[in-house]
């Protein structure tokens, strides 16, 4: 049985605000300061709020819409959550305010405005984990459907949640990965109990997870159970972790006999000294010859060494042919 399903004794209340602009002012002695720090909440796209919540109250901001009715839905996904919702107007005034443990969902309308409005999310046990859904549906979008005031809690037969919900299987935390695959890094994790909404599925099984209200992972099917409105979740194929390799180290050249090593203008004795390789000196290697002997480069110098007078290290088996003394 689902854990929503589980929940088949909860009360379902419906109310309906309508915010209308001459009347949405509120009561002055309600008026506070709109909190900095808020996060944008865009039309027509759900935000999936996960309780524990980040900070103590959790501000959303949205604009109402000019051209013509519009609507705030805010649903709670998890029976019993206690949370604290209040609507506030441009100037901060409080024009609704409503418990969580009170009503399942709520919608609230607004008439034509271009106002800026905000909503704050506190948490009455800021341990309790859980979800609850904040829409803001722009006229375009207005869902045709009404709910009816009523003064006493009604009971449901029956509650199916609208969203796919991936919760742990495993009775220990399962890891929320930042992509489709277990090369990616875990970013957070997913407790035992908790409920995250998911909205997508790799063709390999990977499950994409909302969480933080805009924030989205990646959990492996294995772990989870799925519970909610789910056939059709969209399908992505899989990705794999992008790795960053490391460039490779240059060739280099040390004196390797313990007393100073010539450094010449060719290949070979007969060549003039330019200086020497003493104990201790690095030099980067960046040719070769085909009788044994290195070309080096030290402080924008060149010179030749003999191979039997120094130790290479680093990737040195992509050294350049650069001086065939056989043909010469």
């Amino acid at each position: 049985m689902s854990r929503r399903a589980a929940h088949l004794n909860q009360k379902w209340f419906f109310l309906l605000v309508f915010i209308l602009l001459a009347g949405c002012q509120g009561n002055p002695a309600a008026t506070s300061t709109p909190v900095s720090g808020s996060i944008w909440l865009p039309p027509d796209n759900p935000a999936y709020i996960t309780f524990p919540l980040h900070e103590t109250t959790q501000v959303y901001t949205f604009n109402a819409d000019p051209d013509g009715t519009a609507s705030l839905t805010l649903e709670t996904l998890t029976a019993s959550l206690a949370y604290t919702a209040e609507v506030r107007d441009s100037r901060g005034a409080v024009v609704a305010t409503l418990k969580g443990n009170d009503v399942l969902r709520t919608v609230f309308t607004f008439a034509p405005d271009d106002g800026l409005y905000e909503v704050v999310l506190k948490a009455e046990n800021p341990a309790a984990q859980g979800m609850v859904a904040l829409a803001f549906v722009s006229s375009a979008n207005a869902l045709a459907s009404s709910y009816t005031q009523t003064a006493a809690k009604q009971a449901v037969t029956e509650e199916t949640s609208p969203v796919c919900q991936a919760s742990s299987v495993t009775g220990q935390n399962v890891n929320i990965h930042n992509g489709p695959a277990e090369t990616f890094p875990a970013s957070v994790a997913l407790p035992p109990g908790m409920f995250l909404v998911t909205d997508m599925v790799t063709a390999d099984g990977w499950y994409r997870v909302w969480f933080n209200g805009d924030q989205v992972g990646w959990i492996a099917g294995q772990y989870i159970q799925l519970t909610g409105t789910c056939a059709g979740l969209a399908v992505q194929q899989p990705q794999a972790a992008t790795v960053s390799v490391p460039a490779a180290a240059p060739c280099q050249a040390t004196n390797n006999v313990g007393a100073g090593v010539n450094v010449r203008t060719g290949p070979g004795m007969t060549y003039t000294v330019i200086g020497g390789l003493y104990p201790g000196t690095v030099v980067n290697v960046v040719g070769r010859a085909d009788n044994a002997w290195y070309q080096v480069s030290s402080g924008g110098r060149i010179g030749w060494v003999a191979a039997s007078g120094v130790m290479l290290s680093g990737t040195c088996e992509a050294v350049a042919l650069v001086w065939q003394v056989a043909a010469s």
